[in-house]
């Protein structure tokens, strides 16, 4: 491993981190400590899934809008129908609305980002406008190291699992770091770093 910088900024100089993420992070670390590691979910997914929603939602709404100017152009300027709304237009609007909904969860996924640091977890969540405030994981907050879902290198590192309260009832979820490209490396970094057994 590389030494570890120890000037003022204690982010390894190794570690690659996003401009925009890293004053958020240098601001937030203490005297002796440093960054370890930091990343995000595979990003391949989520920019996959978001450029295809945006190329179907230009494709439907275009297409839509295109029907409904031929319509309106063959239609009479005397005709009620010219300065109605056509069924086709709000089918357009309502599609538009609709793929506009589906893609918040892949924008928002821009904004996660995870850090591991000599003394503690960091968790950026998912936002669709801005940088949240990220959750800070301490050594007694994380009771495993376990990956699940892995496959091509790429899994989720689970590092324990909590209650929460929802409109059906209580639900646990997991907590970690998830979609991590070379899974099994950051597997062993948080299990020495942290002192957990890996399982």
């Amino acid at each position: 491993m590389q030494k570890l910088t120890e000037s003022k900024s204690t982010i390894h100089e190794a570690v690659s981190i996003p401009a925009k993420f890293r004053a958020h992070i240098d601001g937030r670390l203490v005297a002796g400590e440093r960054v370890l590691w930091c990343g995000r979910p595979c990003r391949q997914l989520a920019d996959f899934t978001a450029y295809t929603l945006c190329v179907v939602i230009v494709v439907v709404f275009g297409s839509a809008a295109a029907i409904v100017g031929l319509v309106i152009r063959g239609v009479s300027l005397s005709s009620p129908l010219y300065g109605m709304a056509s069924p086709l237009m709000w089918s357009g609007c309502i599609v538009f609305v609709i793929g506009l909904l589906l893609l918040i969860p892949s924008v928002a996924m821009l904004n996660v980002f995870y850090v591991v640091t000599n003394r503690r977890a960091f968790i950026w969540p998912a936002t669709v406008v801005g940088i949240g405030a990220p959750r800070i994981l301490y050594r007694e907050d994380i009771a495993q190291c376990v990956i699940a879902c892995e496959k091509a290198g790429i899994g989720d590192l689970i590092l324990f699992r909590e209650t929460i309260g929802t409109s059906e009832g209580p639900e646990i979820v997991e907590v970690g770091f998830f979609r991590i490209r070379d899974v099994r490396a950051l597997q062993e970094l948080v299990s020495a770093t942290f002192g957990i057994p890996k399982a």
